[in-house]
């Protein structure tokens, strides 16, 4: 079904029928729409997932369905070339007017003289895996098409065979609020935009999962503890003073 999605995407864009649904959005809430579409592959081939974002807002204009779905495809195609029990790296930074987001692993890496290549269309990048892994290599070229209608670009980068690759993708920020969030108006009431400081403990044993949600809930302003067995729970519980508590009541412990 990606694969089909993806497919038509690339034609949309070759035909210009293609148009973004552009607005002011927080990468950092982007990012955990992407890591939640991709976390049943991660979790599929028994990889580690770090991620990296700020504590700052970093918006832009941008369509964020299409940027969640570039971040999804990066980290699909890194849990897709990475052998079981991997590492992969997912990092958002400000580098002056730009946003930089990473997308690194520790997999089976690219030939040099295929990086030129990674993002043509039906490209297999001269990975050593199994084909059928590899799709018809269709995600990277829409990753491309997709970062350069937003003003950006993306570079692969990678130190040859079983040296992991890194995906970095450059879009522009909005020109305003770059440097800090966004202040409420005068007379706005707490509360009013997003979680204004709420603190939320969040309880899972899947890190997974516990990530992805603490992700979702600061995006949204909520300050956020993540605990992931019943002990730590008590004592972050007992520190932090949380006002609501997320539980998975199946958990052991």
């Amino acid at each position: 079904v990606h694969l089909i999605d993806d497919l038509l995407d690339v034609a949309r864009i070759s035909g210009g029928k293609l148009e973004l649904k552009r607005q002011r959005a927080d990468l950092r809430a982007i990012l955990a729409s992407a890591v939640e579409t991709s976390l049943p592959l991660i979790e599929a081939g028994q990889h580690a997932l770090e991620v990296d974002v700020p504590d700052l807002p970093l918006l832009v204009d941008a369509d964020a369905t299409r940027i969640a779905q570039v971040v999804a495809n990066l980290l699909n195609n890194a849990a897709k070339y990475t052998p079981a029990r991997g590492r992969i790296r997912l990092s958002v930074r400000r580098e002056g007017v730009e946003a930089v987001i990473a997308v690194s692993d520790t997999g089976v890496g690219i030939a040099g003289d295929a990086l030129a290549g990674v993002f043509d269309m039906f490209s297999q990048i001269g990975r050593t895996v199994d084909r059928s892994q590899g799709g018809l290599g269709i995600g990277l070229s829409l990753v491309r098409r997709l970062v350069e209608m937003h003003g950006g670009s993306v570079v692969a980068e990678s130190g040859g065979a079983n040296a992991g690759s890194v995906f970095t993708v450059r879009l522009p920020l909005a020109e305003v609020a770059v440097n800090q969030a966004p202040h409420p108006q005068d007379g706005d009431a707490p509360g009013r935009d997003g979680g204004a400081g709420l603190k939320v403990l969040v309880v899972d044993d899947n890190v997974d999962a516990a990530l992805t949600l603490s992700m979702i809930l600061e995006a949204s302003g909520y300050l956020t503890r993540v605990a992931h067995d019943g002990h730590a729970a008590l004592e972050a519980a007992r520190v932090f003073g949380p006002r609501v508590a997320f539980l998975d009541i199946g958990m052991p412990g």
